[in-house]
């Protein structure tokens, strides 16, 4: 069977931050540090640090405000991607809890979420199907009221809980 390597590459002034999906989104780090420079290395350095083989399947969001040559002309980008898992909700749930507020526009130029706080505007390789988009078909699915956050959610919530611990 196929590995996944699903991740979120979010690149904002020039420093990117990476965030990896498994069972719950982890961020990930280079030398401790959250904020990355994308430099001539750094995919040898991702291919490292995901164990990356060939047979590995990528299913890799990018957002970014300006493009980056270094990580845009790589070889794991990909200027669209159609994805199971990223969809508008994915995207805009991890960009909101990053505290980024922005125009974001998708890989065909639809405009996904305007902002009026904020004239940044941000870019993503995620094509948006009218299927994703749809609300489910499925009727009176009961679930519990933490069932349906995203990975970013919990990932946040996490760390936010963590803090409340090491408090008191």
């Amino acid at each position: 069977m196929q590995r996944v390597i699903r991740m979120a590459f979010v690149l904002v002034d020039s420093k990117l931050r990476l965030f990896k999906i498994e069972h719950q989104m982890e961020e990930v780090k280079k030398e401790g540090e959250r904020l990355i420079c994308v430099d001539e290395n750094f995919w040898e350095w991702w291919k490292q640090e995901m164990d990356y083989v060939k047979d590995d399947v990528l299913d890799l969001c990018f957002v970014w405000d300006k493009q980056d040559e270094i990580l845009h002309n790589g070889e794991f980008f990909s200027a669209e991607l159609q994805s199971d898992f990223w969809n508008q909700r994915e995207v805009l749930n991890l960009l909101r809890d990053l505290g980024i507020d922005a125009k974001v526009v998708d890989s065909r130029g639809k405009l996904l979420k305007d902002s009026k706080k904020s004239s940044l505007q941000l870019y993503s390789n995620i094509v948006w199907s009218e299927f994703i988009q749809q609300p489910s078909k499925q009727k009176e699915v009961i679930c519990k009221d933490d069932e349906g956050k995203s990975p970013a959610w919990w990932y946040f919530e996490n760390k936010r809980r963590e803090r409340e611990r090491r408090r008191g």
